[in-house]
């Protein structure tokens, strides 16, 4: 799936934006119609602002391949320990499966669900390799790093790969 990054340039103070853009909670169609009012007082100059749009912008990404994982077992990402334990794992534990394949299924459950790393990357995994990648694309990504431990090799120390895409800014009335 493609990402697309907007980013607006605009004198409004933090709160101005939040009471402009908030929505009533579950209501995705009050959220859509604060979006197109905003897009709108921008576009009749109303609001002055810069807009810049990411397209194509691809995520960051990299892989921990298992070898016979036991608990104990650790890796980091982003500074987040995650450890493995032969069952009953929480928040920054991944259960040690009956093998390689079924632990990194477990680790890549909870990579995405640790504290600290919710919203900053996610993970799948396939025959004992689990590739993690950024939430978002761009060229941040590329500065999550990564690092193995015993039994879980890291296939680089930061993920790579990251995008911006192709980059176009439009100005409105600045």
């Amino acid at each position: 799936m493609a990402k697309t990054i907007i980013t607006f340039d605009h004198a409004d103070s933090s709160a101005d934006m939040i009471n402009a853009m908030q929505a009533q909670a579950g209501n995705k169609s009050d959220a859509v119609n604060k979006l197109r009012n905003y897009l709108a007082t921008i576009g009749s100059g109303s609001r002055k602002a810069t807009m810049s749009v990411g397209v194509a912008a691809v995520q960051a990404s990299a892989t921990l391949t298992l070898v016979s994982t036991a608990a104990t077992n650790t890796c980091v990402i982003n500074g987040i320990t995650l450890t493995g334990i032969a069952s009953g794992a929480s928040n920054l534990q991944f259960n040690i499966g009956a093998s390689d394949t079924l632990t990194a299924v477990n680790l890549a459950a909870a990579i995405p669900l640790a504290v600290g790393l919710i919203g900053i990357v996610t993970a799948t995994s396939a025959l004992g390799v689990v590739t993690v990648s950024a939430a978002r694309g761009g060229l941040i990504g590329n500065a999550i790093t990564l690092v193995g431990g015993t039994n879980i090799t890291a296939s680089a120390a930061r993920l790579a790969a990251g995008t911006d895409g192709t980059e176009l800014s439009f100005n409105y009335g600045t």
